[in-house]
């Protein structure tokens, strides 16, 4: 799920880690951001946390991810308001966060 060459390649070997850190705990922030969006029907604010963790998504090479902001941001830029596929999606990124957090944890060897 996670193909990191290219962030290797723009930043070197030994920053990865520190990267992924500070992504996970962006990822971490967006979702919650986006989770309580969605109570509120904060449409904008839900297009906005998409935006930006799509892009970090796609930089770390996470694209998964990415693609279920892709979704989210164009379900409320075009003002698709179907909540329940909004919700769909969220928790689609949320289950491959988790996959991910999983996946960055275990050592390669």
């Amino acid at each position: 799920m996670l193909n990191t060459m290219a962030l290797e390649e723009m930043v070197g070997s030994e920053s990865v880690a520190e990267i992924l850190q500070d992504y996970q705990q962006s990822l971490t922030q967006g979702l919650g951001m986006i989770e309580n969006a969605l109570k509120e029907r904060n449409w904008l604010l839900i297009k906005r946390e998409a935006h930006k963790l799509k892009s970090s998504s796609r930089f770390i090479g996470c694209e998964p991810i990415a693609l279920c902001f892709v979704e989210l941001e164009m379900m409320c830029s075009a003002q698709i308001l179907d909540v329940m596929l909004i919700v769909k999606q969220y928790e689609s990124a949320v289950h491959y966060a988790n996959l991910l957090n999983n996946e960055i944890a275990t050592p390669v060897c």
